[in-house]
């Protein structure tokens, strides 16, 4: 995968909120339409910024797809995450 294949991807996912519900209930599925490596699709899934940005996403994507994940509550586990503040 190229930075404008996974660039590609993140921009599509952040404008269409049905590739976001099936990326959600069956990311298998989704990726397996893409040419995406493990580590990509597990940065993708994780909404790890740091790893996007590492594997040469814009900055500014890939804070845009980590804080619309906190705000879904699709990367659940994610340590910032509004859903993860105790009484929030």
């Amino acid at each position: 995968m190229t930075y404008a294949d996974l660039s590609r991807f993140v921009t599509l996912a952040l404008d269409d909120e049905k590739l976001r519900e099936r990326l959600e209930s069956d990311p298998a599925e989704v990726f397996q339409r893409y040419d995406l490596t493990d580590d990509e699709q597990g940065a993708i899934t994780s909404a790890d910024e740091r790893r996007l940005t590492s594997m040469g996403l814009d900055p500014m994507t890939a804070h845009s797809w980590a804080s619309f994940h906190d705000v879904e509550g699709f990367a659940r586990d994610m340590p910032n995450a509004p859903n993860d503040v105790p009484g929030a």
